[in-house]
């Protein structure tokens, strides 16, 4: 994965990227914050362009730029259209250099989006949802659903007073042109196996059965869009069906509990960066929301641990998953040596060959060439891995490949 410049003053991921620009970003990155970078595009203008979206500014911050279209694949962003796979490349990148270097401190989420694809939608707002990096979100100047959706997610909402918050709903266009066709002198003639294959589309009229597929899927996204906006800002299901998918804008939009509080970038960025200073903190609660689960009366939620507290958890958990997984693959390594050991009758090297840090494999092919040695005559030395004892002669009723075939899975050997 790795990024490039385009024209147009727009930064474009995209994946196999020029080879020639592969150290780019790291370039930018040790050249400081205020590093420019001039690119001669197809349109023979030069535009200055700076670092990559994951490089913070002067302050640790990082900004991430939601505009336009939501697009559910692909890594776009532009003004026109932002894909969910963008963001959380972007994100995902910014606590990398947050764990690696200390540089990044926290993010704030610029939304100017009506929305858009339903499809990633809401795994991209939980994986902002779940990041451990303080952020805060500004609707600027619009947020409507899919983008209200990402913008959930953050910890403080920021709008304008004559900004736009809410669309909190599905909507979906079905056109059918049977009628246009016939008019026309088209007839279409449809074969199919299976009943609802292809249904409904654009040259049949619509059935019974289509309207009831049709909302019954709207029906299901929309009440996953909800429980995720009740979940994030704390507001029961309810009281956002209520609004009936209603556009709020400014002092609506806090009364409802959509925006907490009416300010622009810089509030938002002086807010963030206060709680980047304490610890990643649970959002502000509010009117009409919903008791925090698990927060105790005099408690400390988990998410007033401060960030590096946090990171250094997961660190901790990443480290004892290895160690588990690692304890496991030595059992397994363990209990394989002791089997083919025992299946070439050489069950004294056994002890040898584990601590000679033999795989499976390895302990196998010198079983063969100690019970080669063994049936040849040959002086065996008791003292190195692969070297029989006298029991060479024992008939296994397995033999060591086919235990070894048996056992063995991706490369490694399941005892």
């Amino acid at each position: 994965m790795d990024w490039r410049l385009s024209g147009g003053q727009a930064l474009a991921l995209y994946e196999g990227a020029h080879s020639a620009l592969i150290d780019l970003p790291t370039l930018l990155a040790a050249a400081g914050a205020t590093a420019q970078l001039s690119v001669y595009d197809d349109d023979g203008e030069d535009y200055p362009y700076g670092p990559p979206p994951w490089v913070p500014d002067r302050d640790g911050i990082v900004t991430i730029q939601v505009r336009g279209l939501l697009l559910p694949r692909g890594l776009y962003y532009y003004s026109w259209a932002t894909s969910y796979d963008a963001v959380i490349y972007i994100l995902e990148r910014a606590e990398a250099r947050a764990a690696q270097r200390g540089d990044v401190r926290a993010v704030v989420l610029d939304v100017d989006s009506p929305g858009g694809a339903a499809v990633g939608c809401f795994s991209c707002a939980e994986r902002l949802r779940e990041s451990p990096l303080p952020i805060v979100g500004v609707a600027n100047p619009e947020a409507y659903s899919g983008g209200y959706a990402l913008i959930s997610a953050a910890d403080r909402i920021y709008g304008a007073k004559d900004a736009g918050l809410g669309s909190i709903g599905v909507i979906m266009f079905h056109a059918e042109r049977s009628r246009a066709l016939d008019q026309a002198g088209v007839t279409v003639t449809v074969f199919r196996e299976g009943e609802r294959k292809a249904r409904p589309n654009s040259v049949e009229p619509l059935n019974d059965a289509d309207r009831l597929e049709i909302k019954a899927d709207q029906a299901a996204i929309n009440s996953e869009f909800v429980a995720l906006v009740a979940t994030h800002r704390g507001i029961t299901p309810g009281k956002i069906q209520a609004l009936q998918a209603r556009c709020l804008t400014g002092a609506d939009a806090v009364a409802a509990g959509l925006c907490d509080e009416i300010g622009g970038m810089a509030q938002a960025r002086a807010w963030v960066l206060a709680k980047a200073n304490e610890g990643k903190q649970q959002m502000s609660v509010p009117a009409g929301a919903l008791p925090q689960a698990g927060a105790a009366a005099g408690g400390t939620p988990a998410d007033a641990q401060s960030l590096a507290e946090r990171l250094a958890a997961q660190v901790a958990a990443a480290r004892e998953e290895g160690r588990k997984a690692g304890i496991a693959e030595e059992r397994t390594r363990a209990c394989g040596i002791v089997a083919v050991c025992d299946l070439a009758g050489l069950p004294g090297q056994a002890a040898a060959l584990i601590k000679a840090d033999k795989s499976i494999e390895q302990a196998s092919i010198d079983l063969h060439a100690a019970r080669a040695s063994a049936q040849s005559g040959a002086d065996i030395d008791p003292t190195q891995p692969g070297t029989g004892q006298g029991q060479a002669g024992k008939a296994p009723g397995m033999s060591i490949d086919a235990y070894v075939a048996a056992n063995k899975i991706g490369g490694k050997t399941n005892g």
